[in-house]
């Protein structure tokens, strides 16, 4: 029934993908930074777009890859100082 009322309504549902989680997380965790948000998001893009090419990659849910790109780009980018990883637990 749910989905007849949105055919009817023109809506359209699609599962998120990788920049959709990326994006979401830049511009709401990284709002104090505003040349590296554009920085950040440039970079994490392009991550994005080439690990799709990588068909192991395909088995991680999106917001997963998503993380370990914005990882390796803020590591990219500043390499002086990079991201800390916390243990689980």
């Amino acid at each position: 029934m749910e989905s007849i009322i949105l055919k009817f309504l023109k809506f359209e549902m699609y599962n998120p993908t990788i920049k959709t989680f990326l994006v979401f997380h830049i511009r709401n965790r990284f709002v104090h930074i505003k040349y590296q948000n554009l920085l950040l998001e440039l970079m994490g893009c392009y991550l994005a777009d080439l690990s799709l090419l990588v068909y192991k990659c395909v088995q991680f849910p999106p917001s997963v890859v998503a993380a370990s790109v914005i990882f390796v780009a803020k590591f990219t980018i500043n390499q002086d100082n990079p991201p800390c990883v916390r243990p689980f637990g």
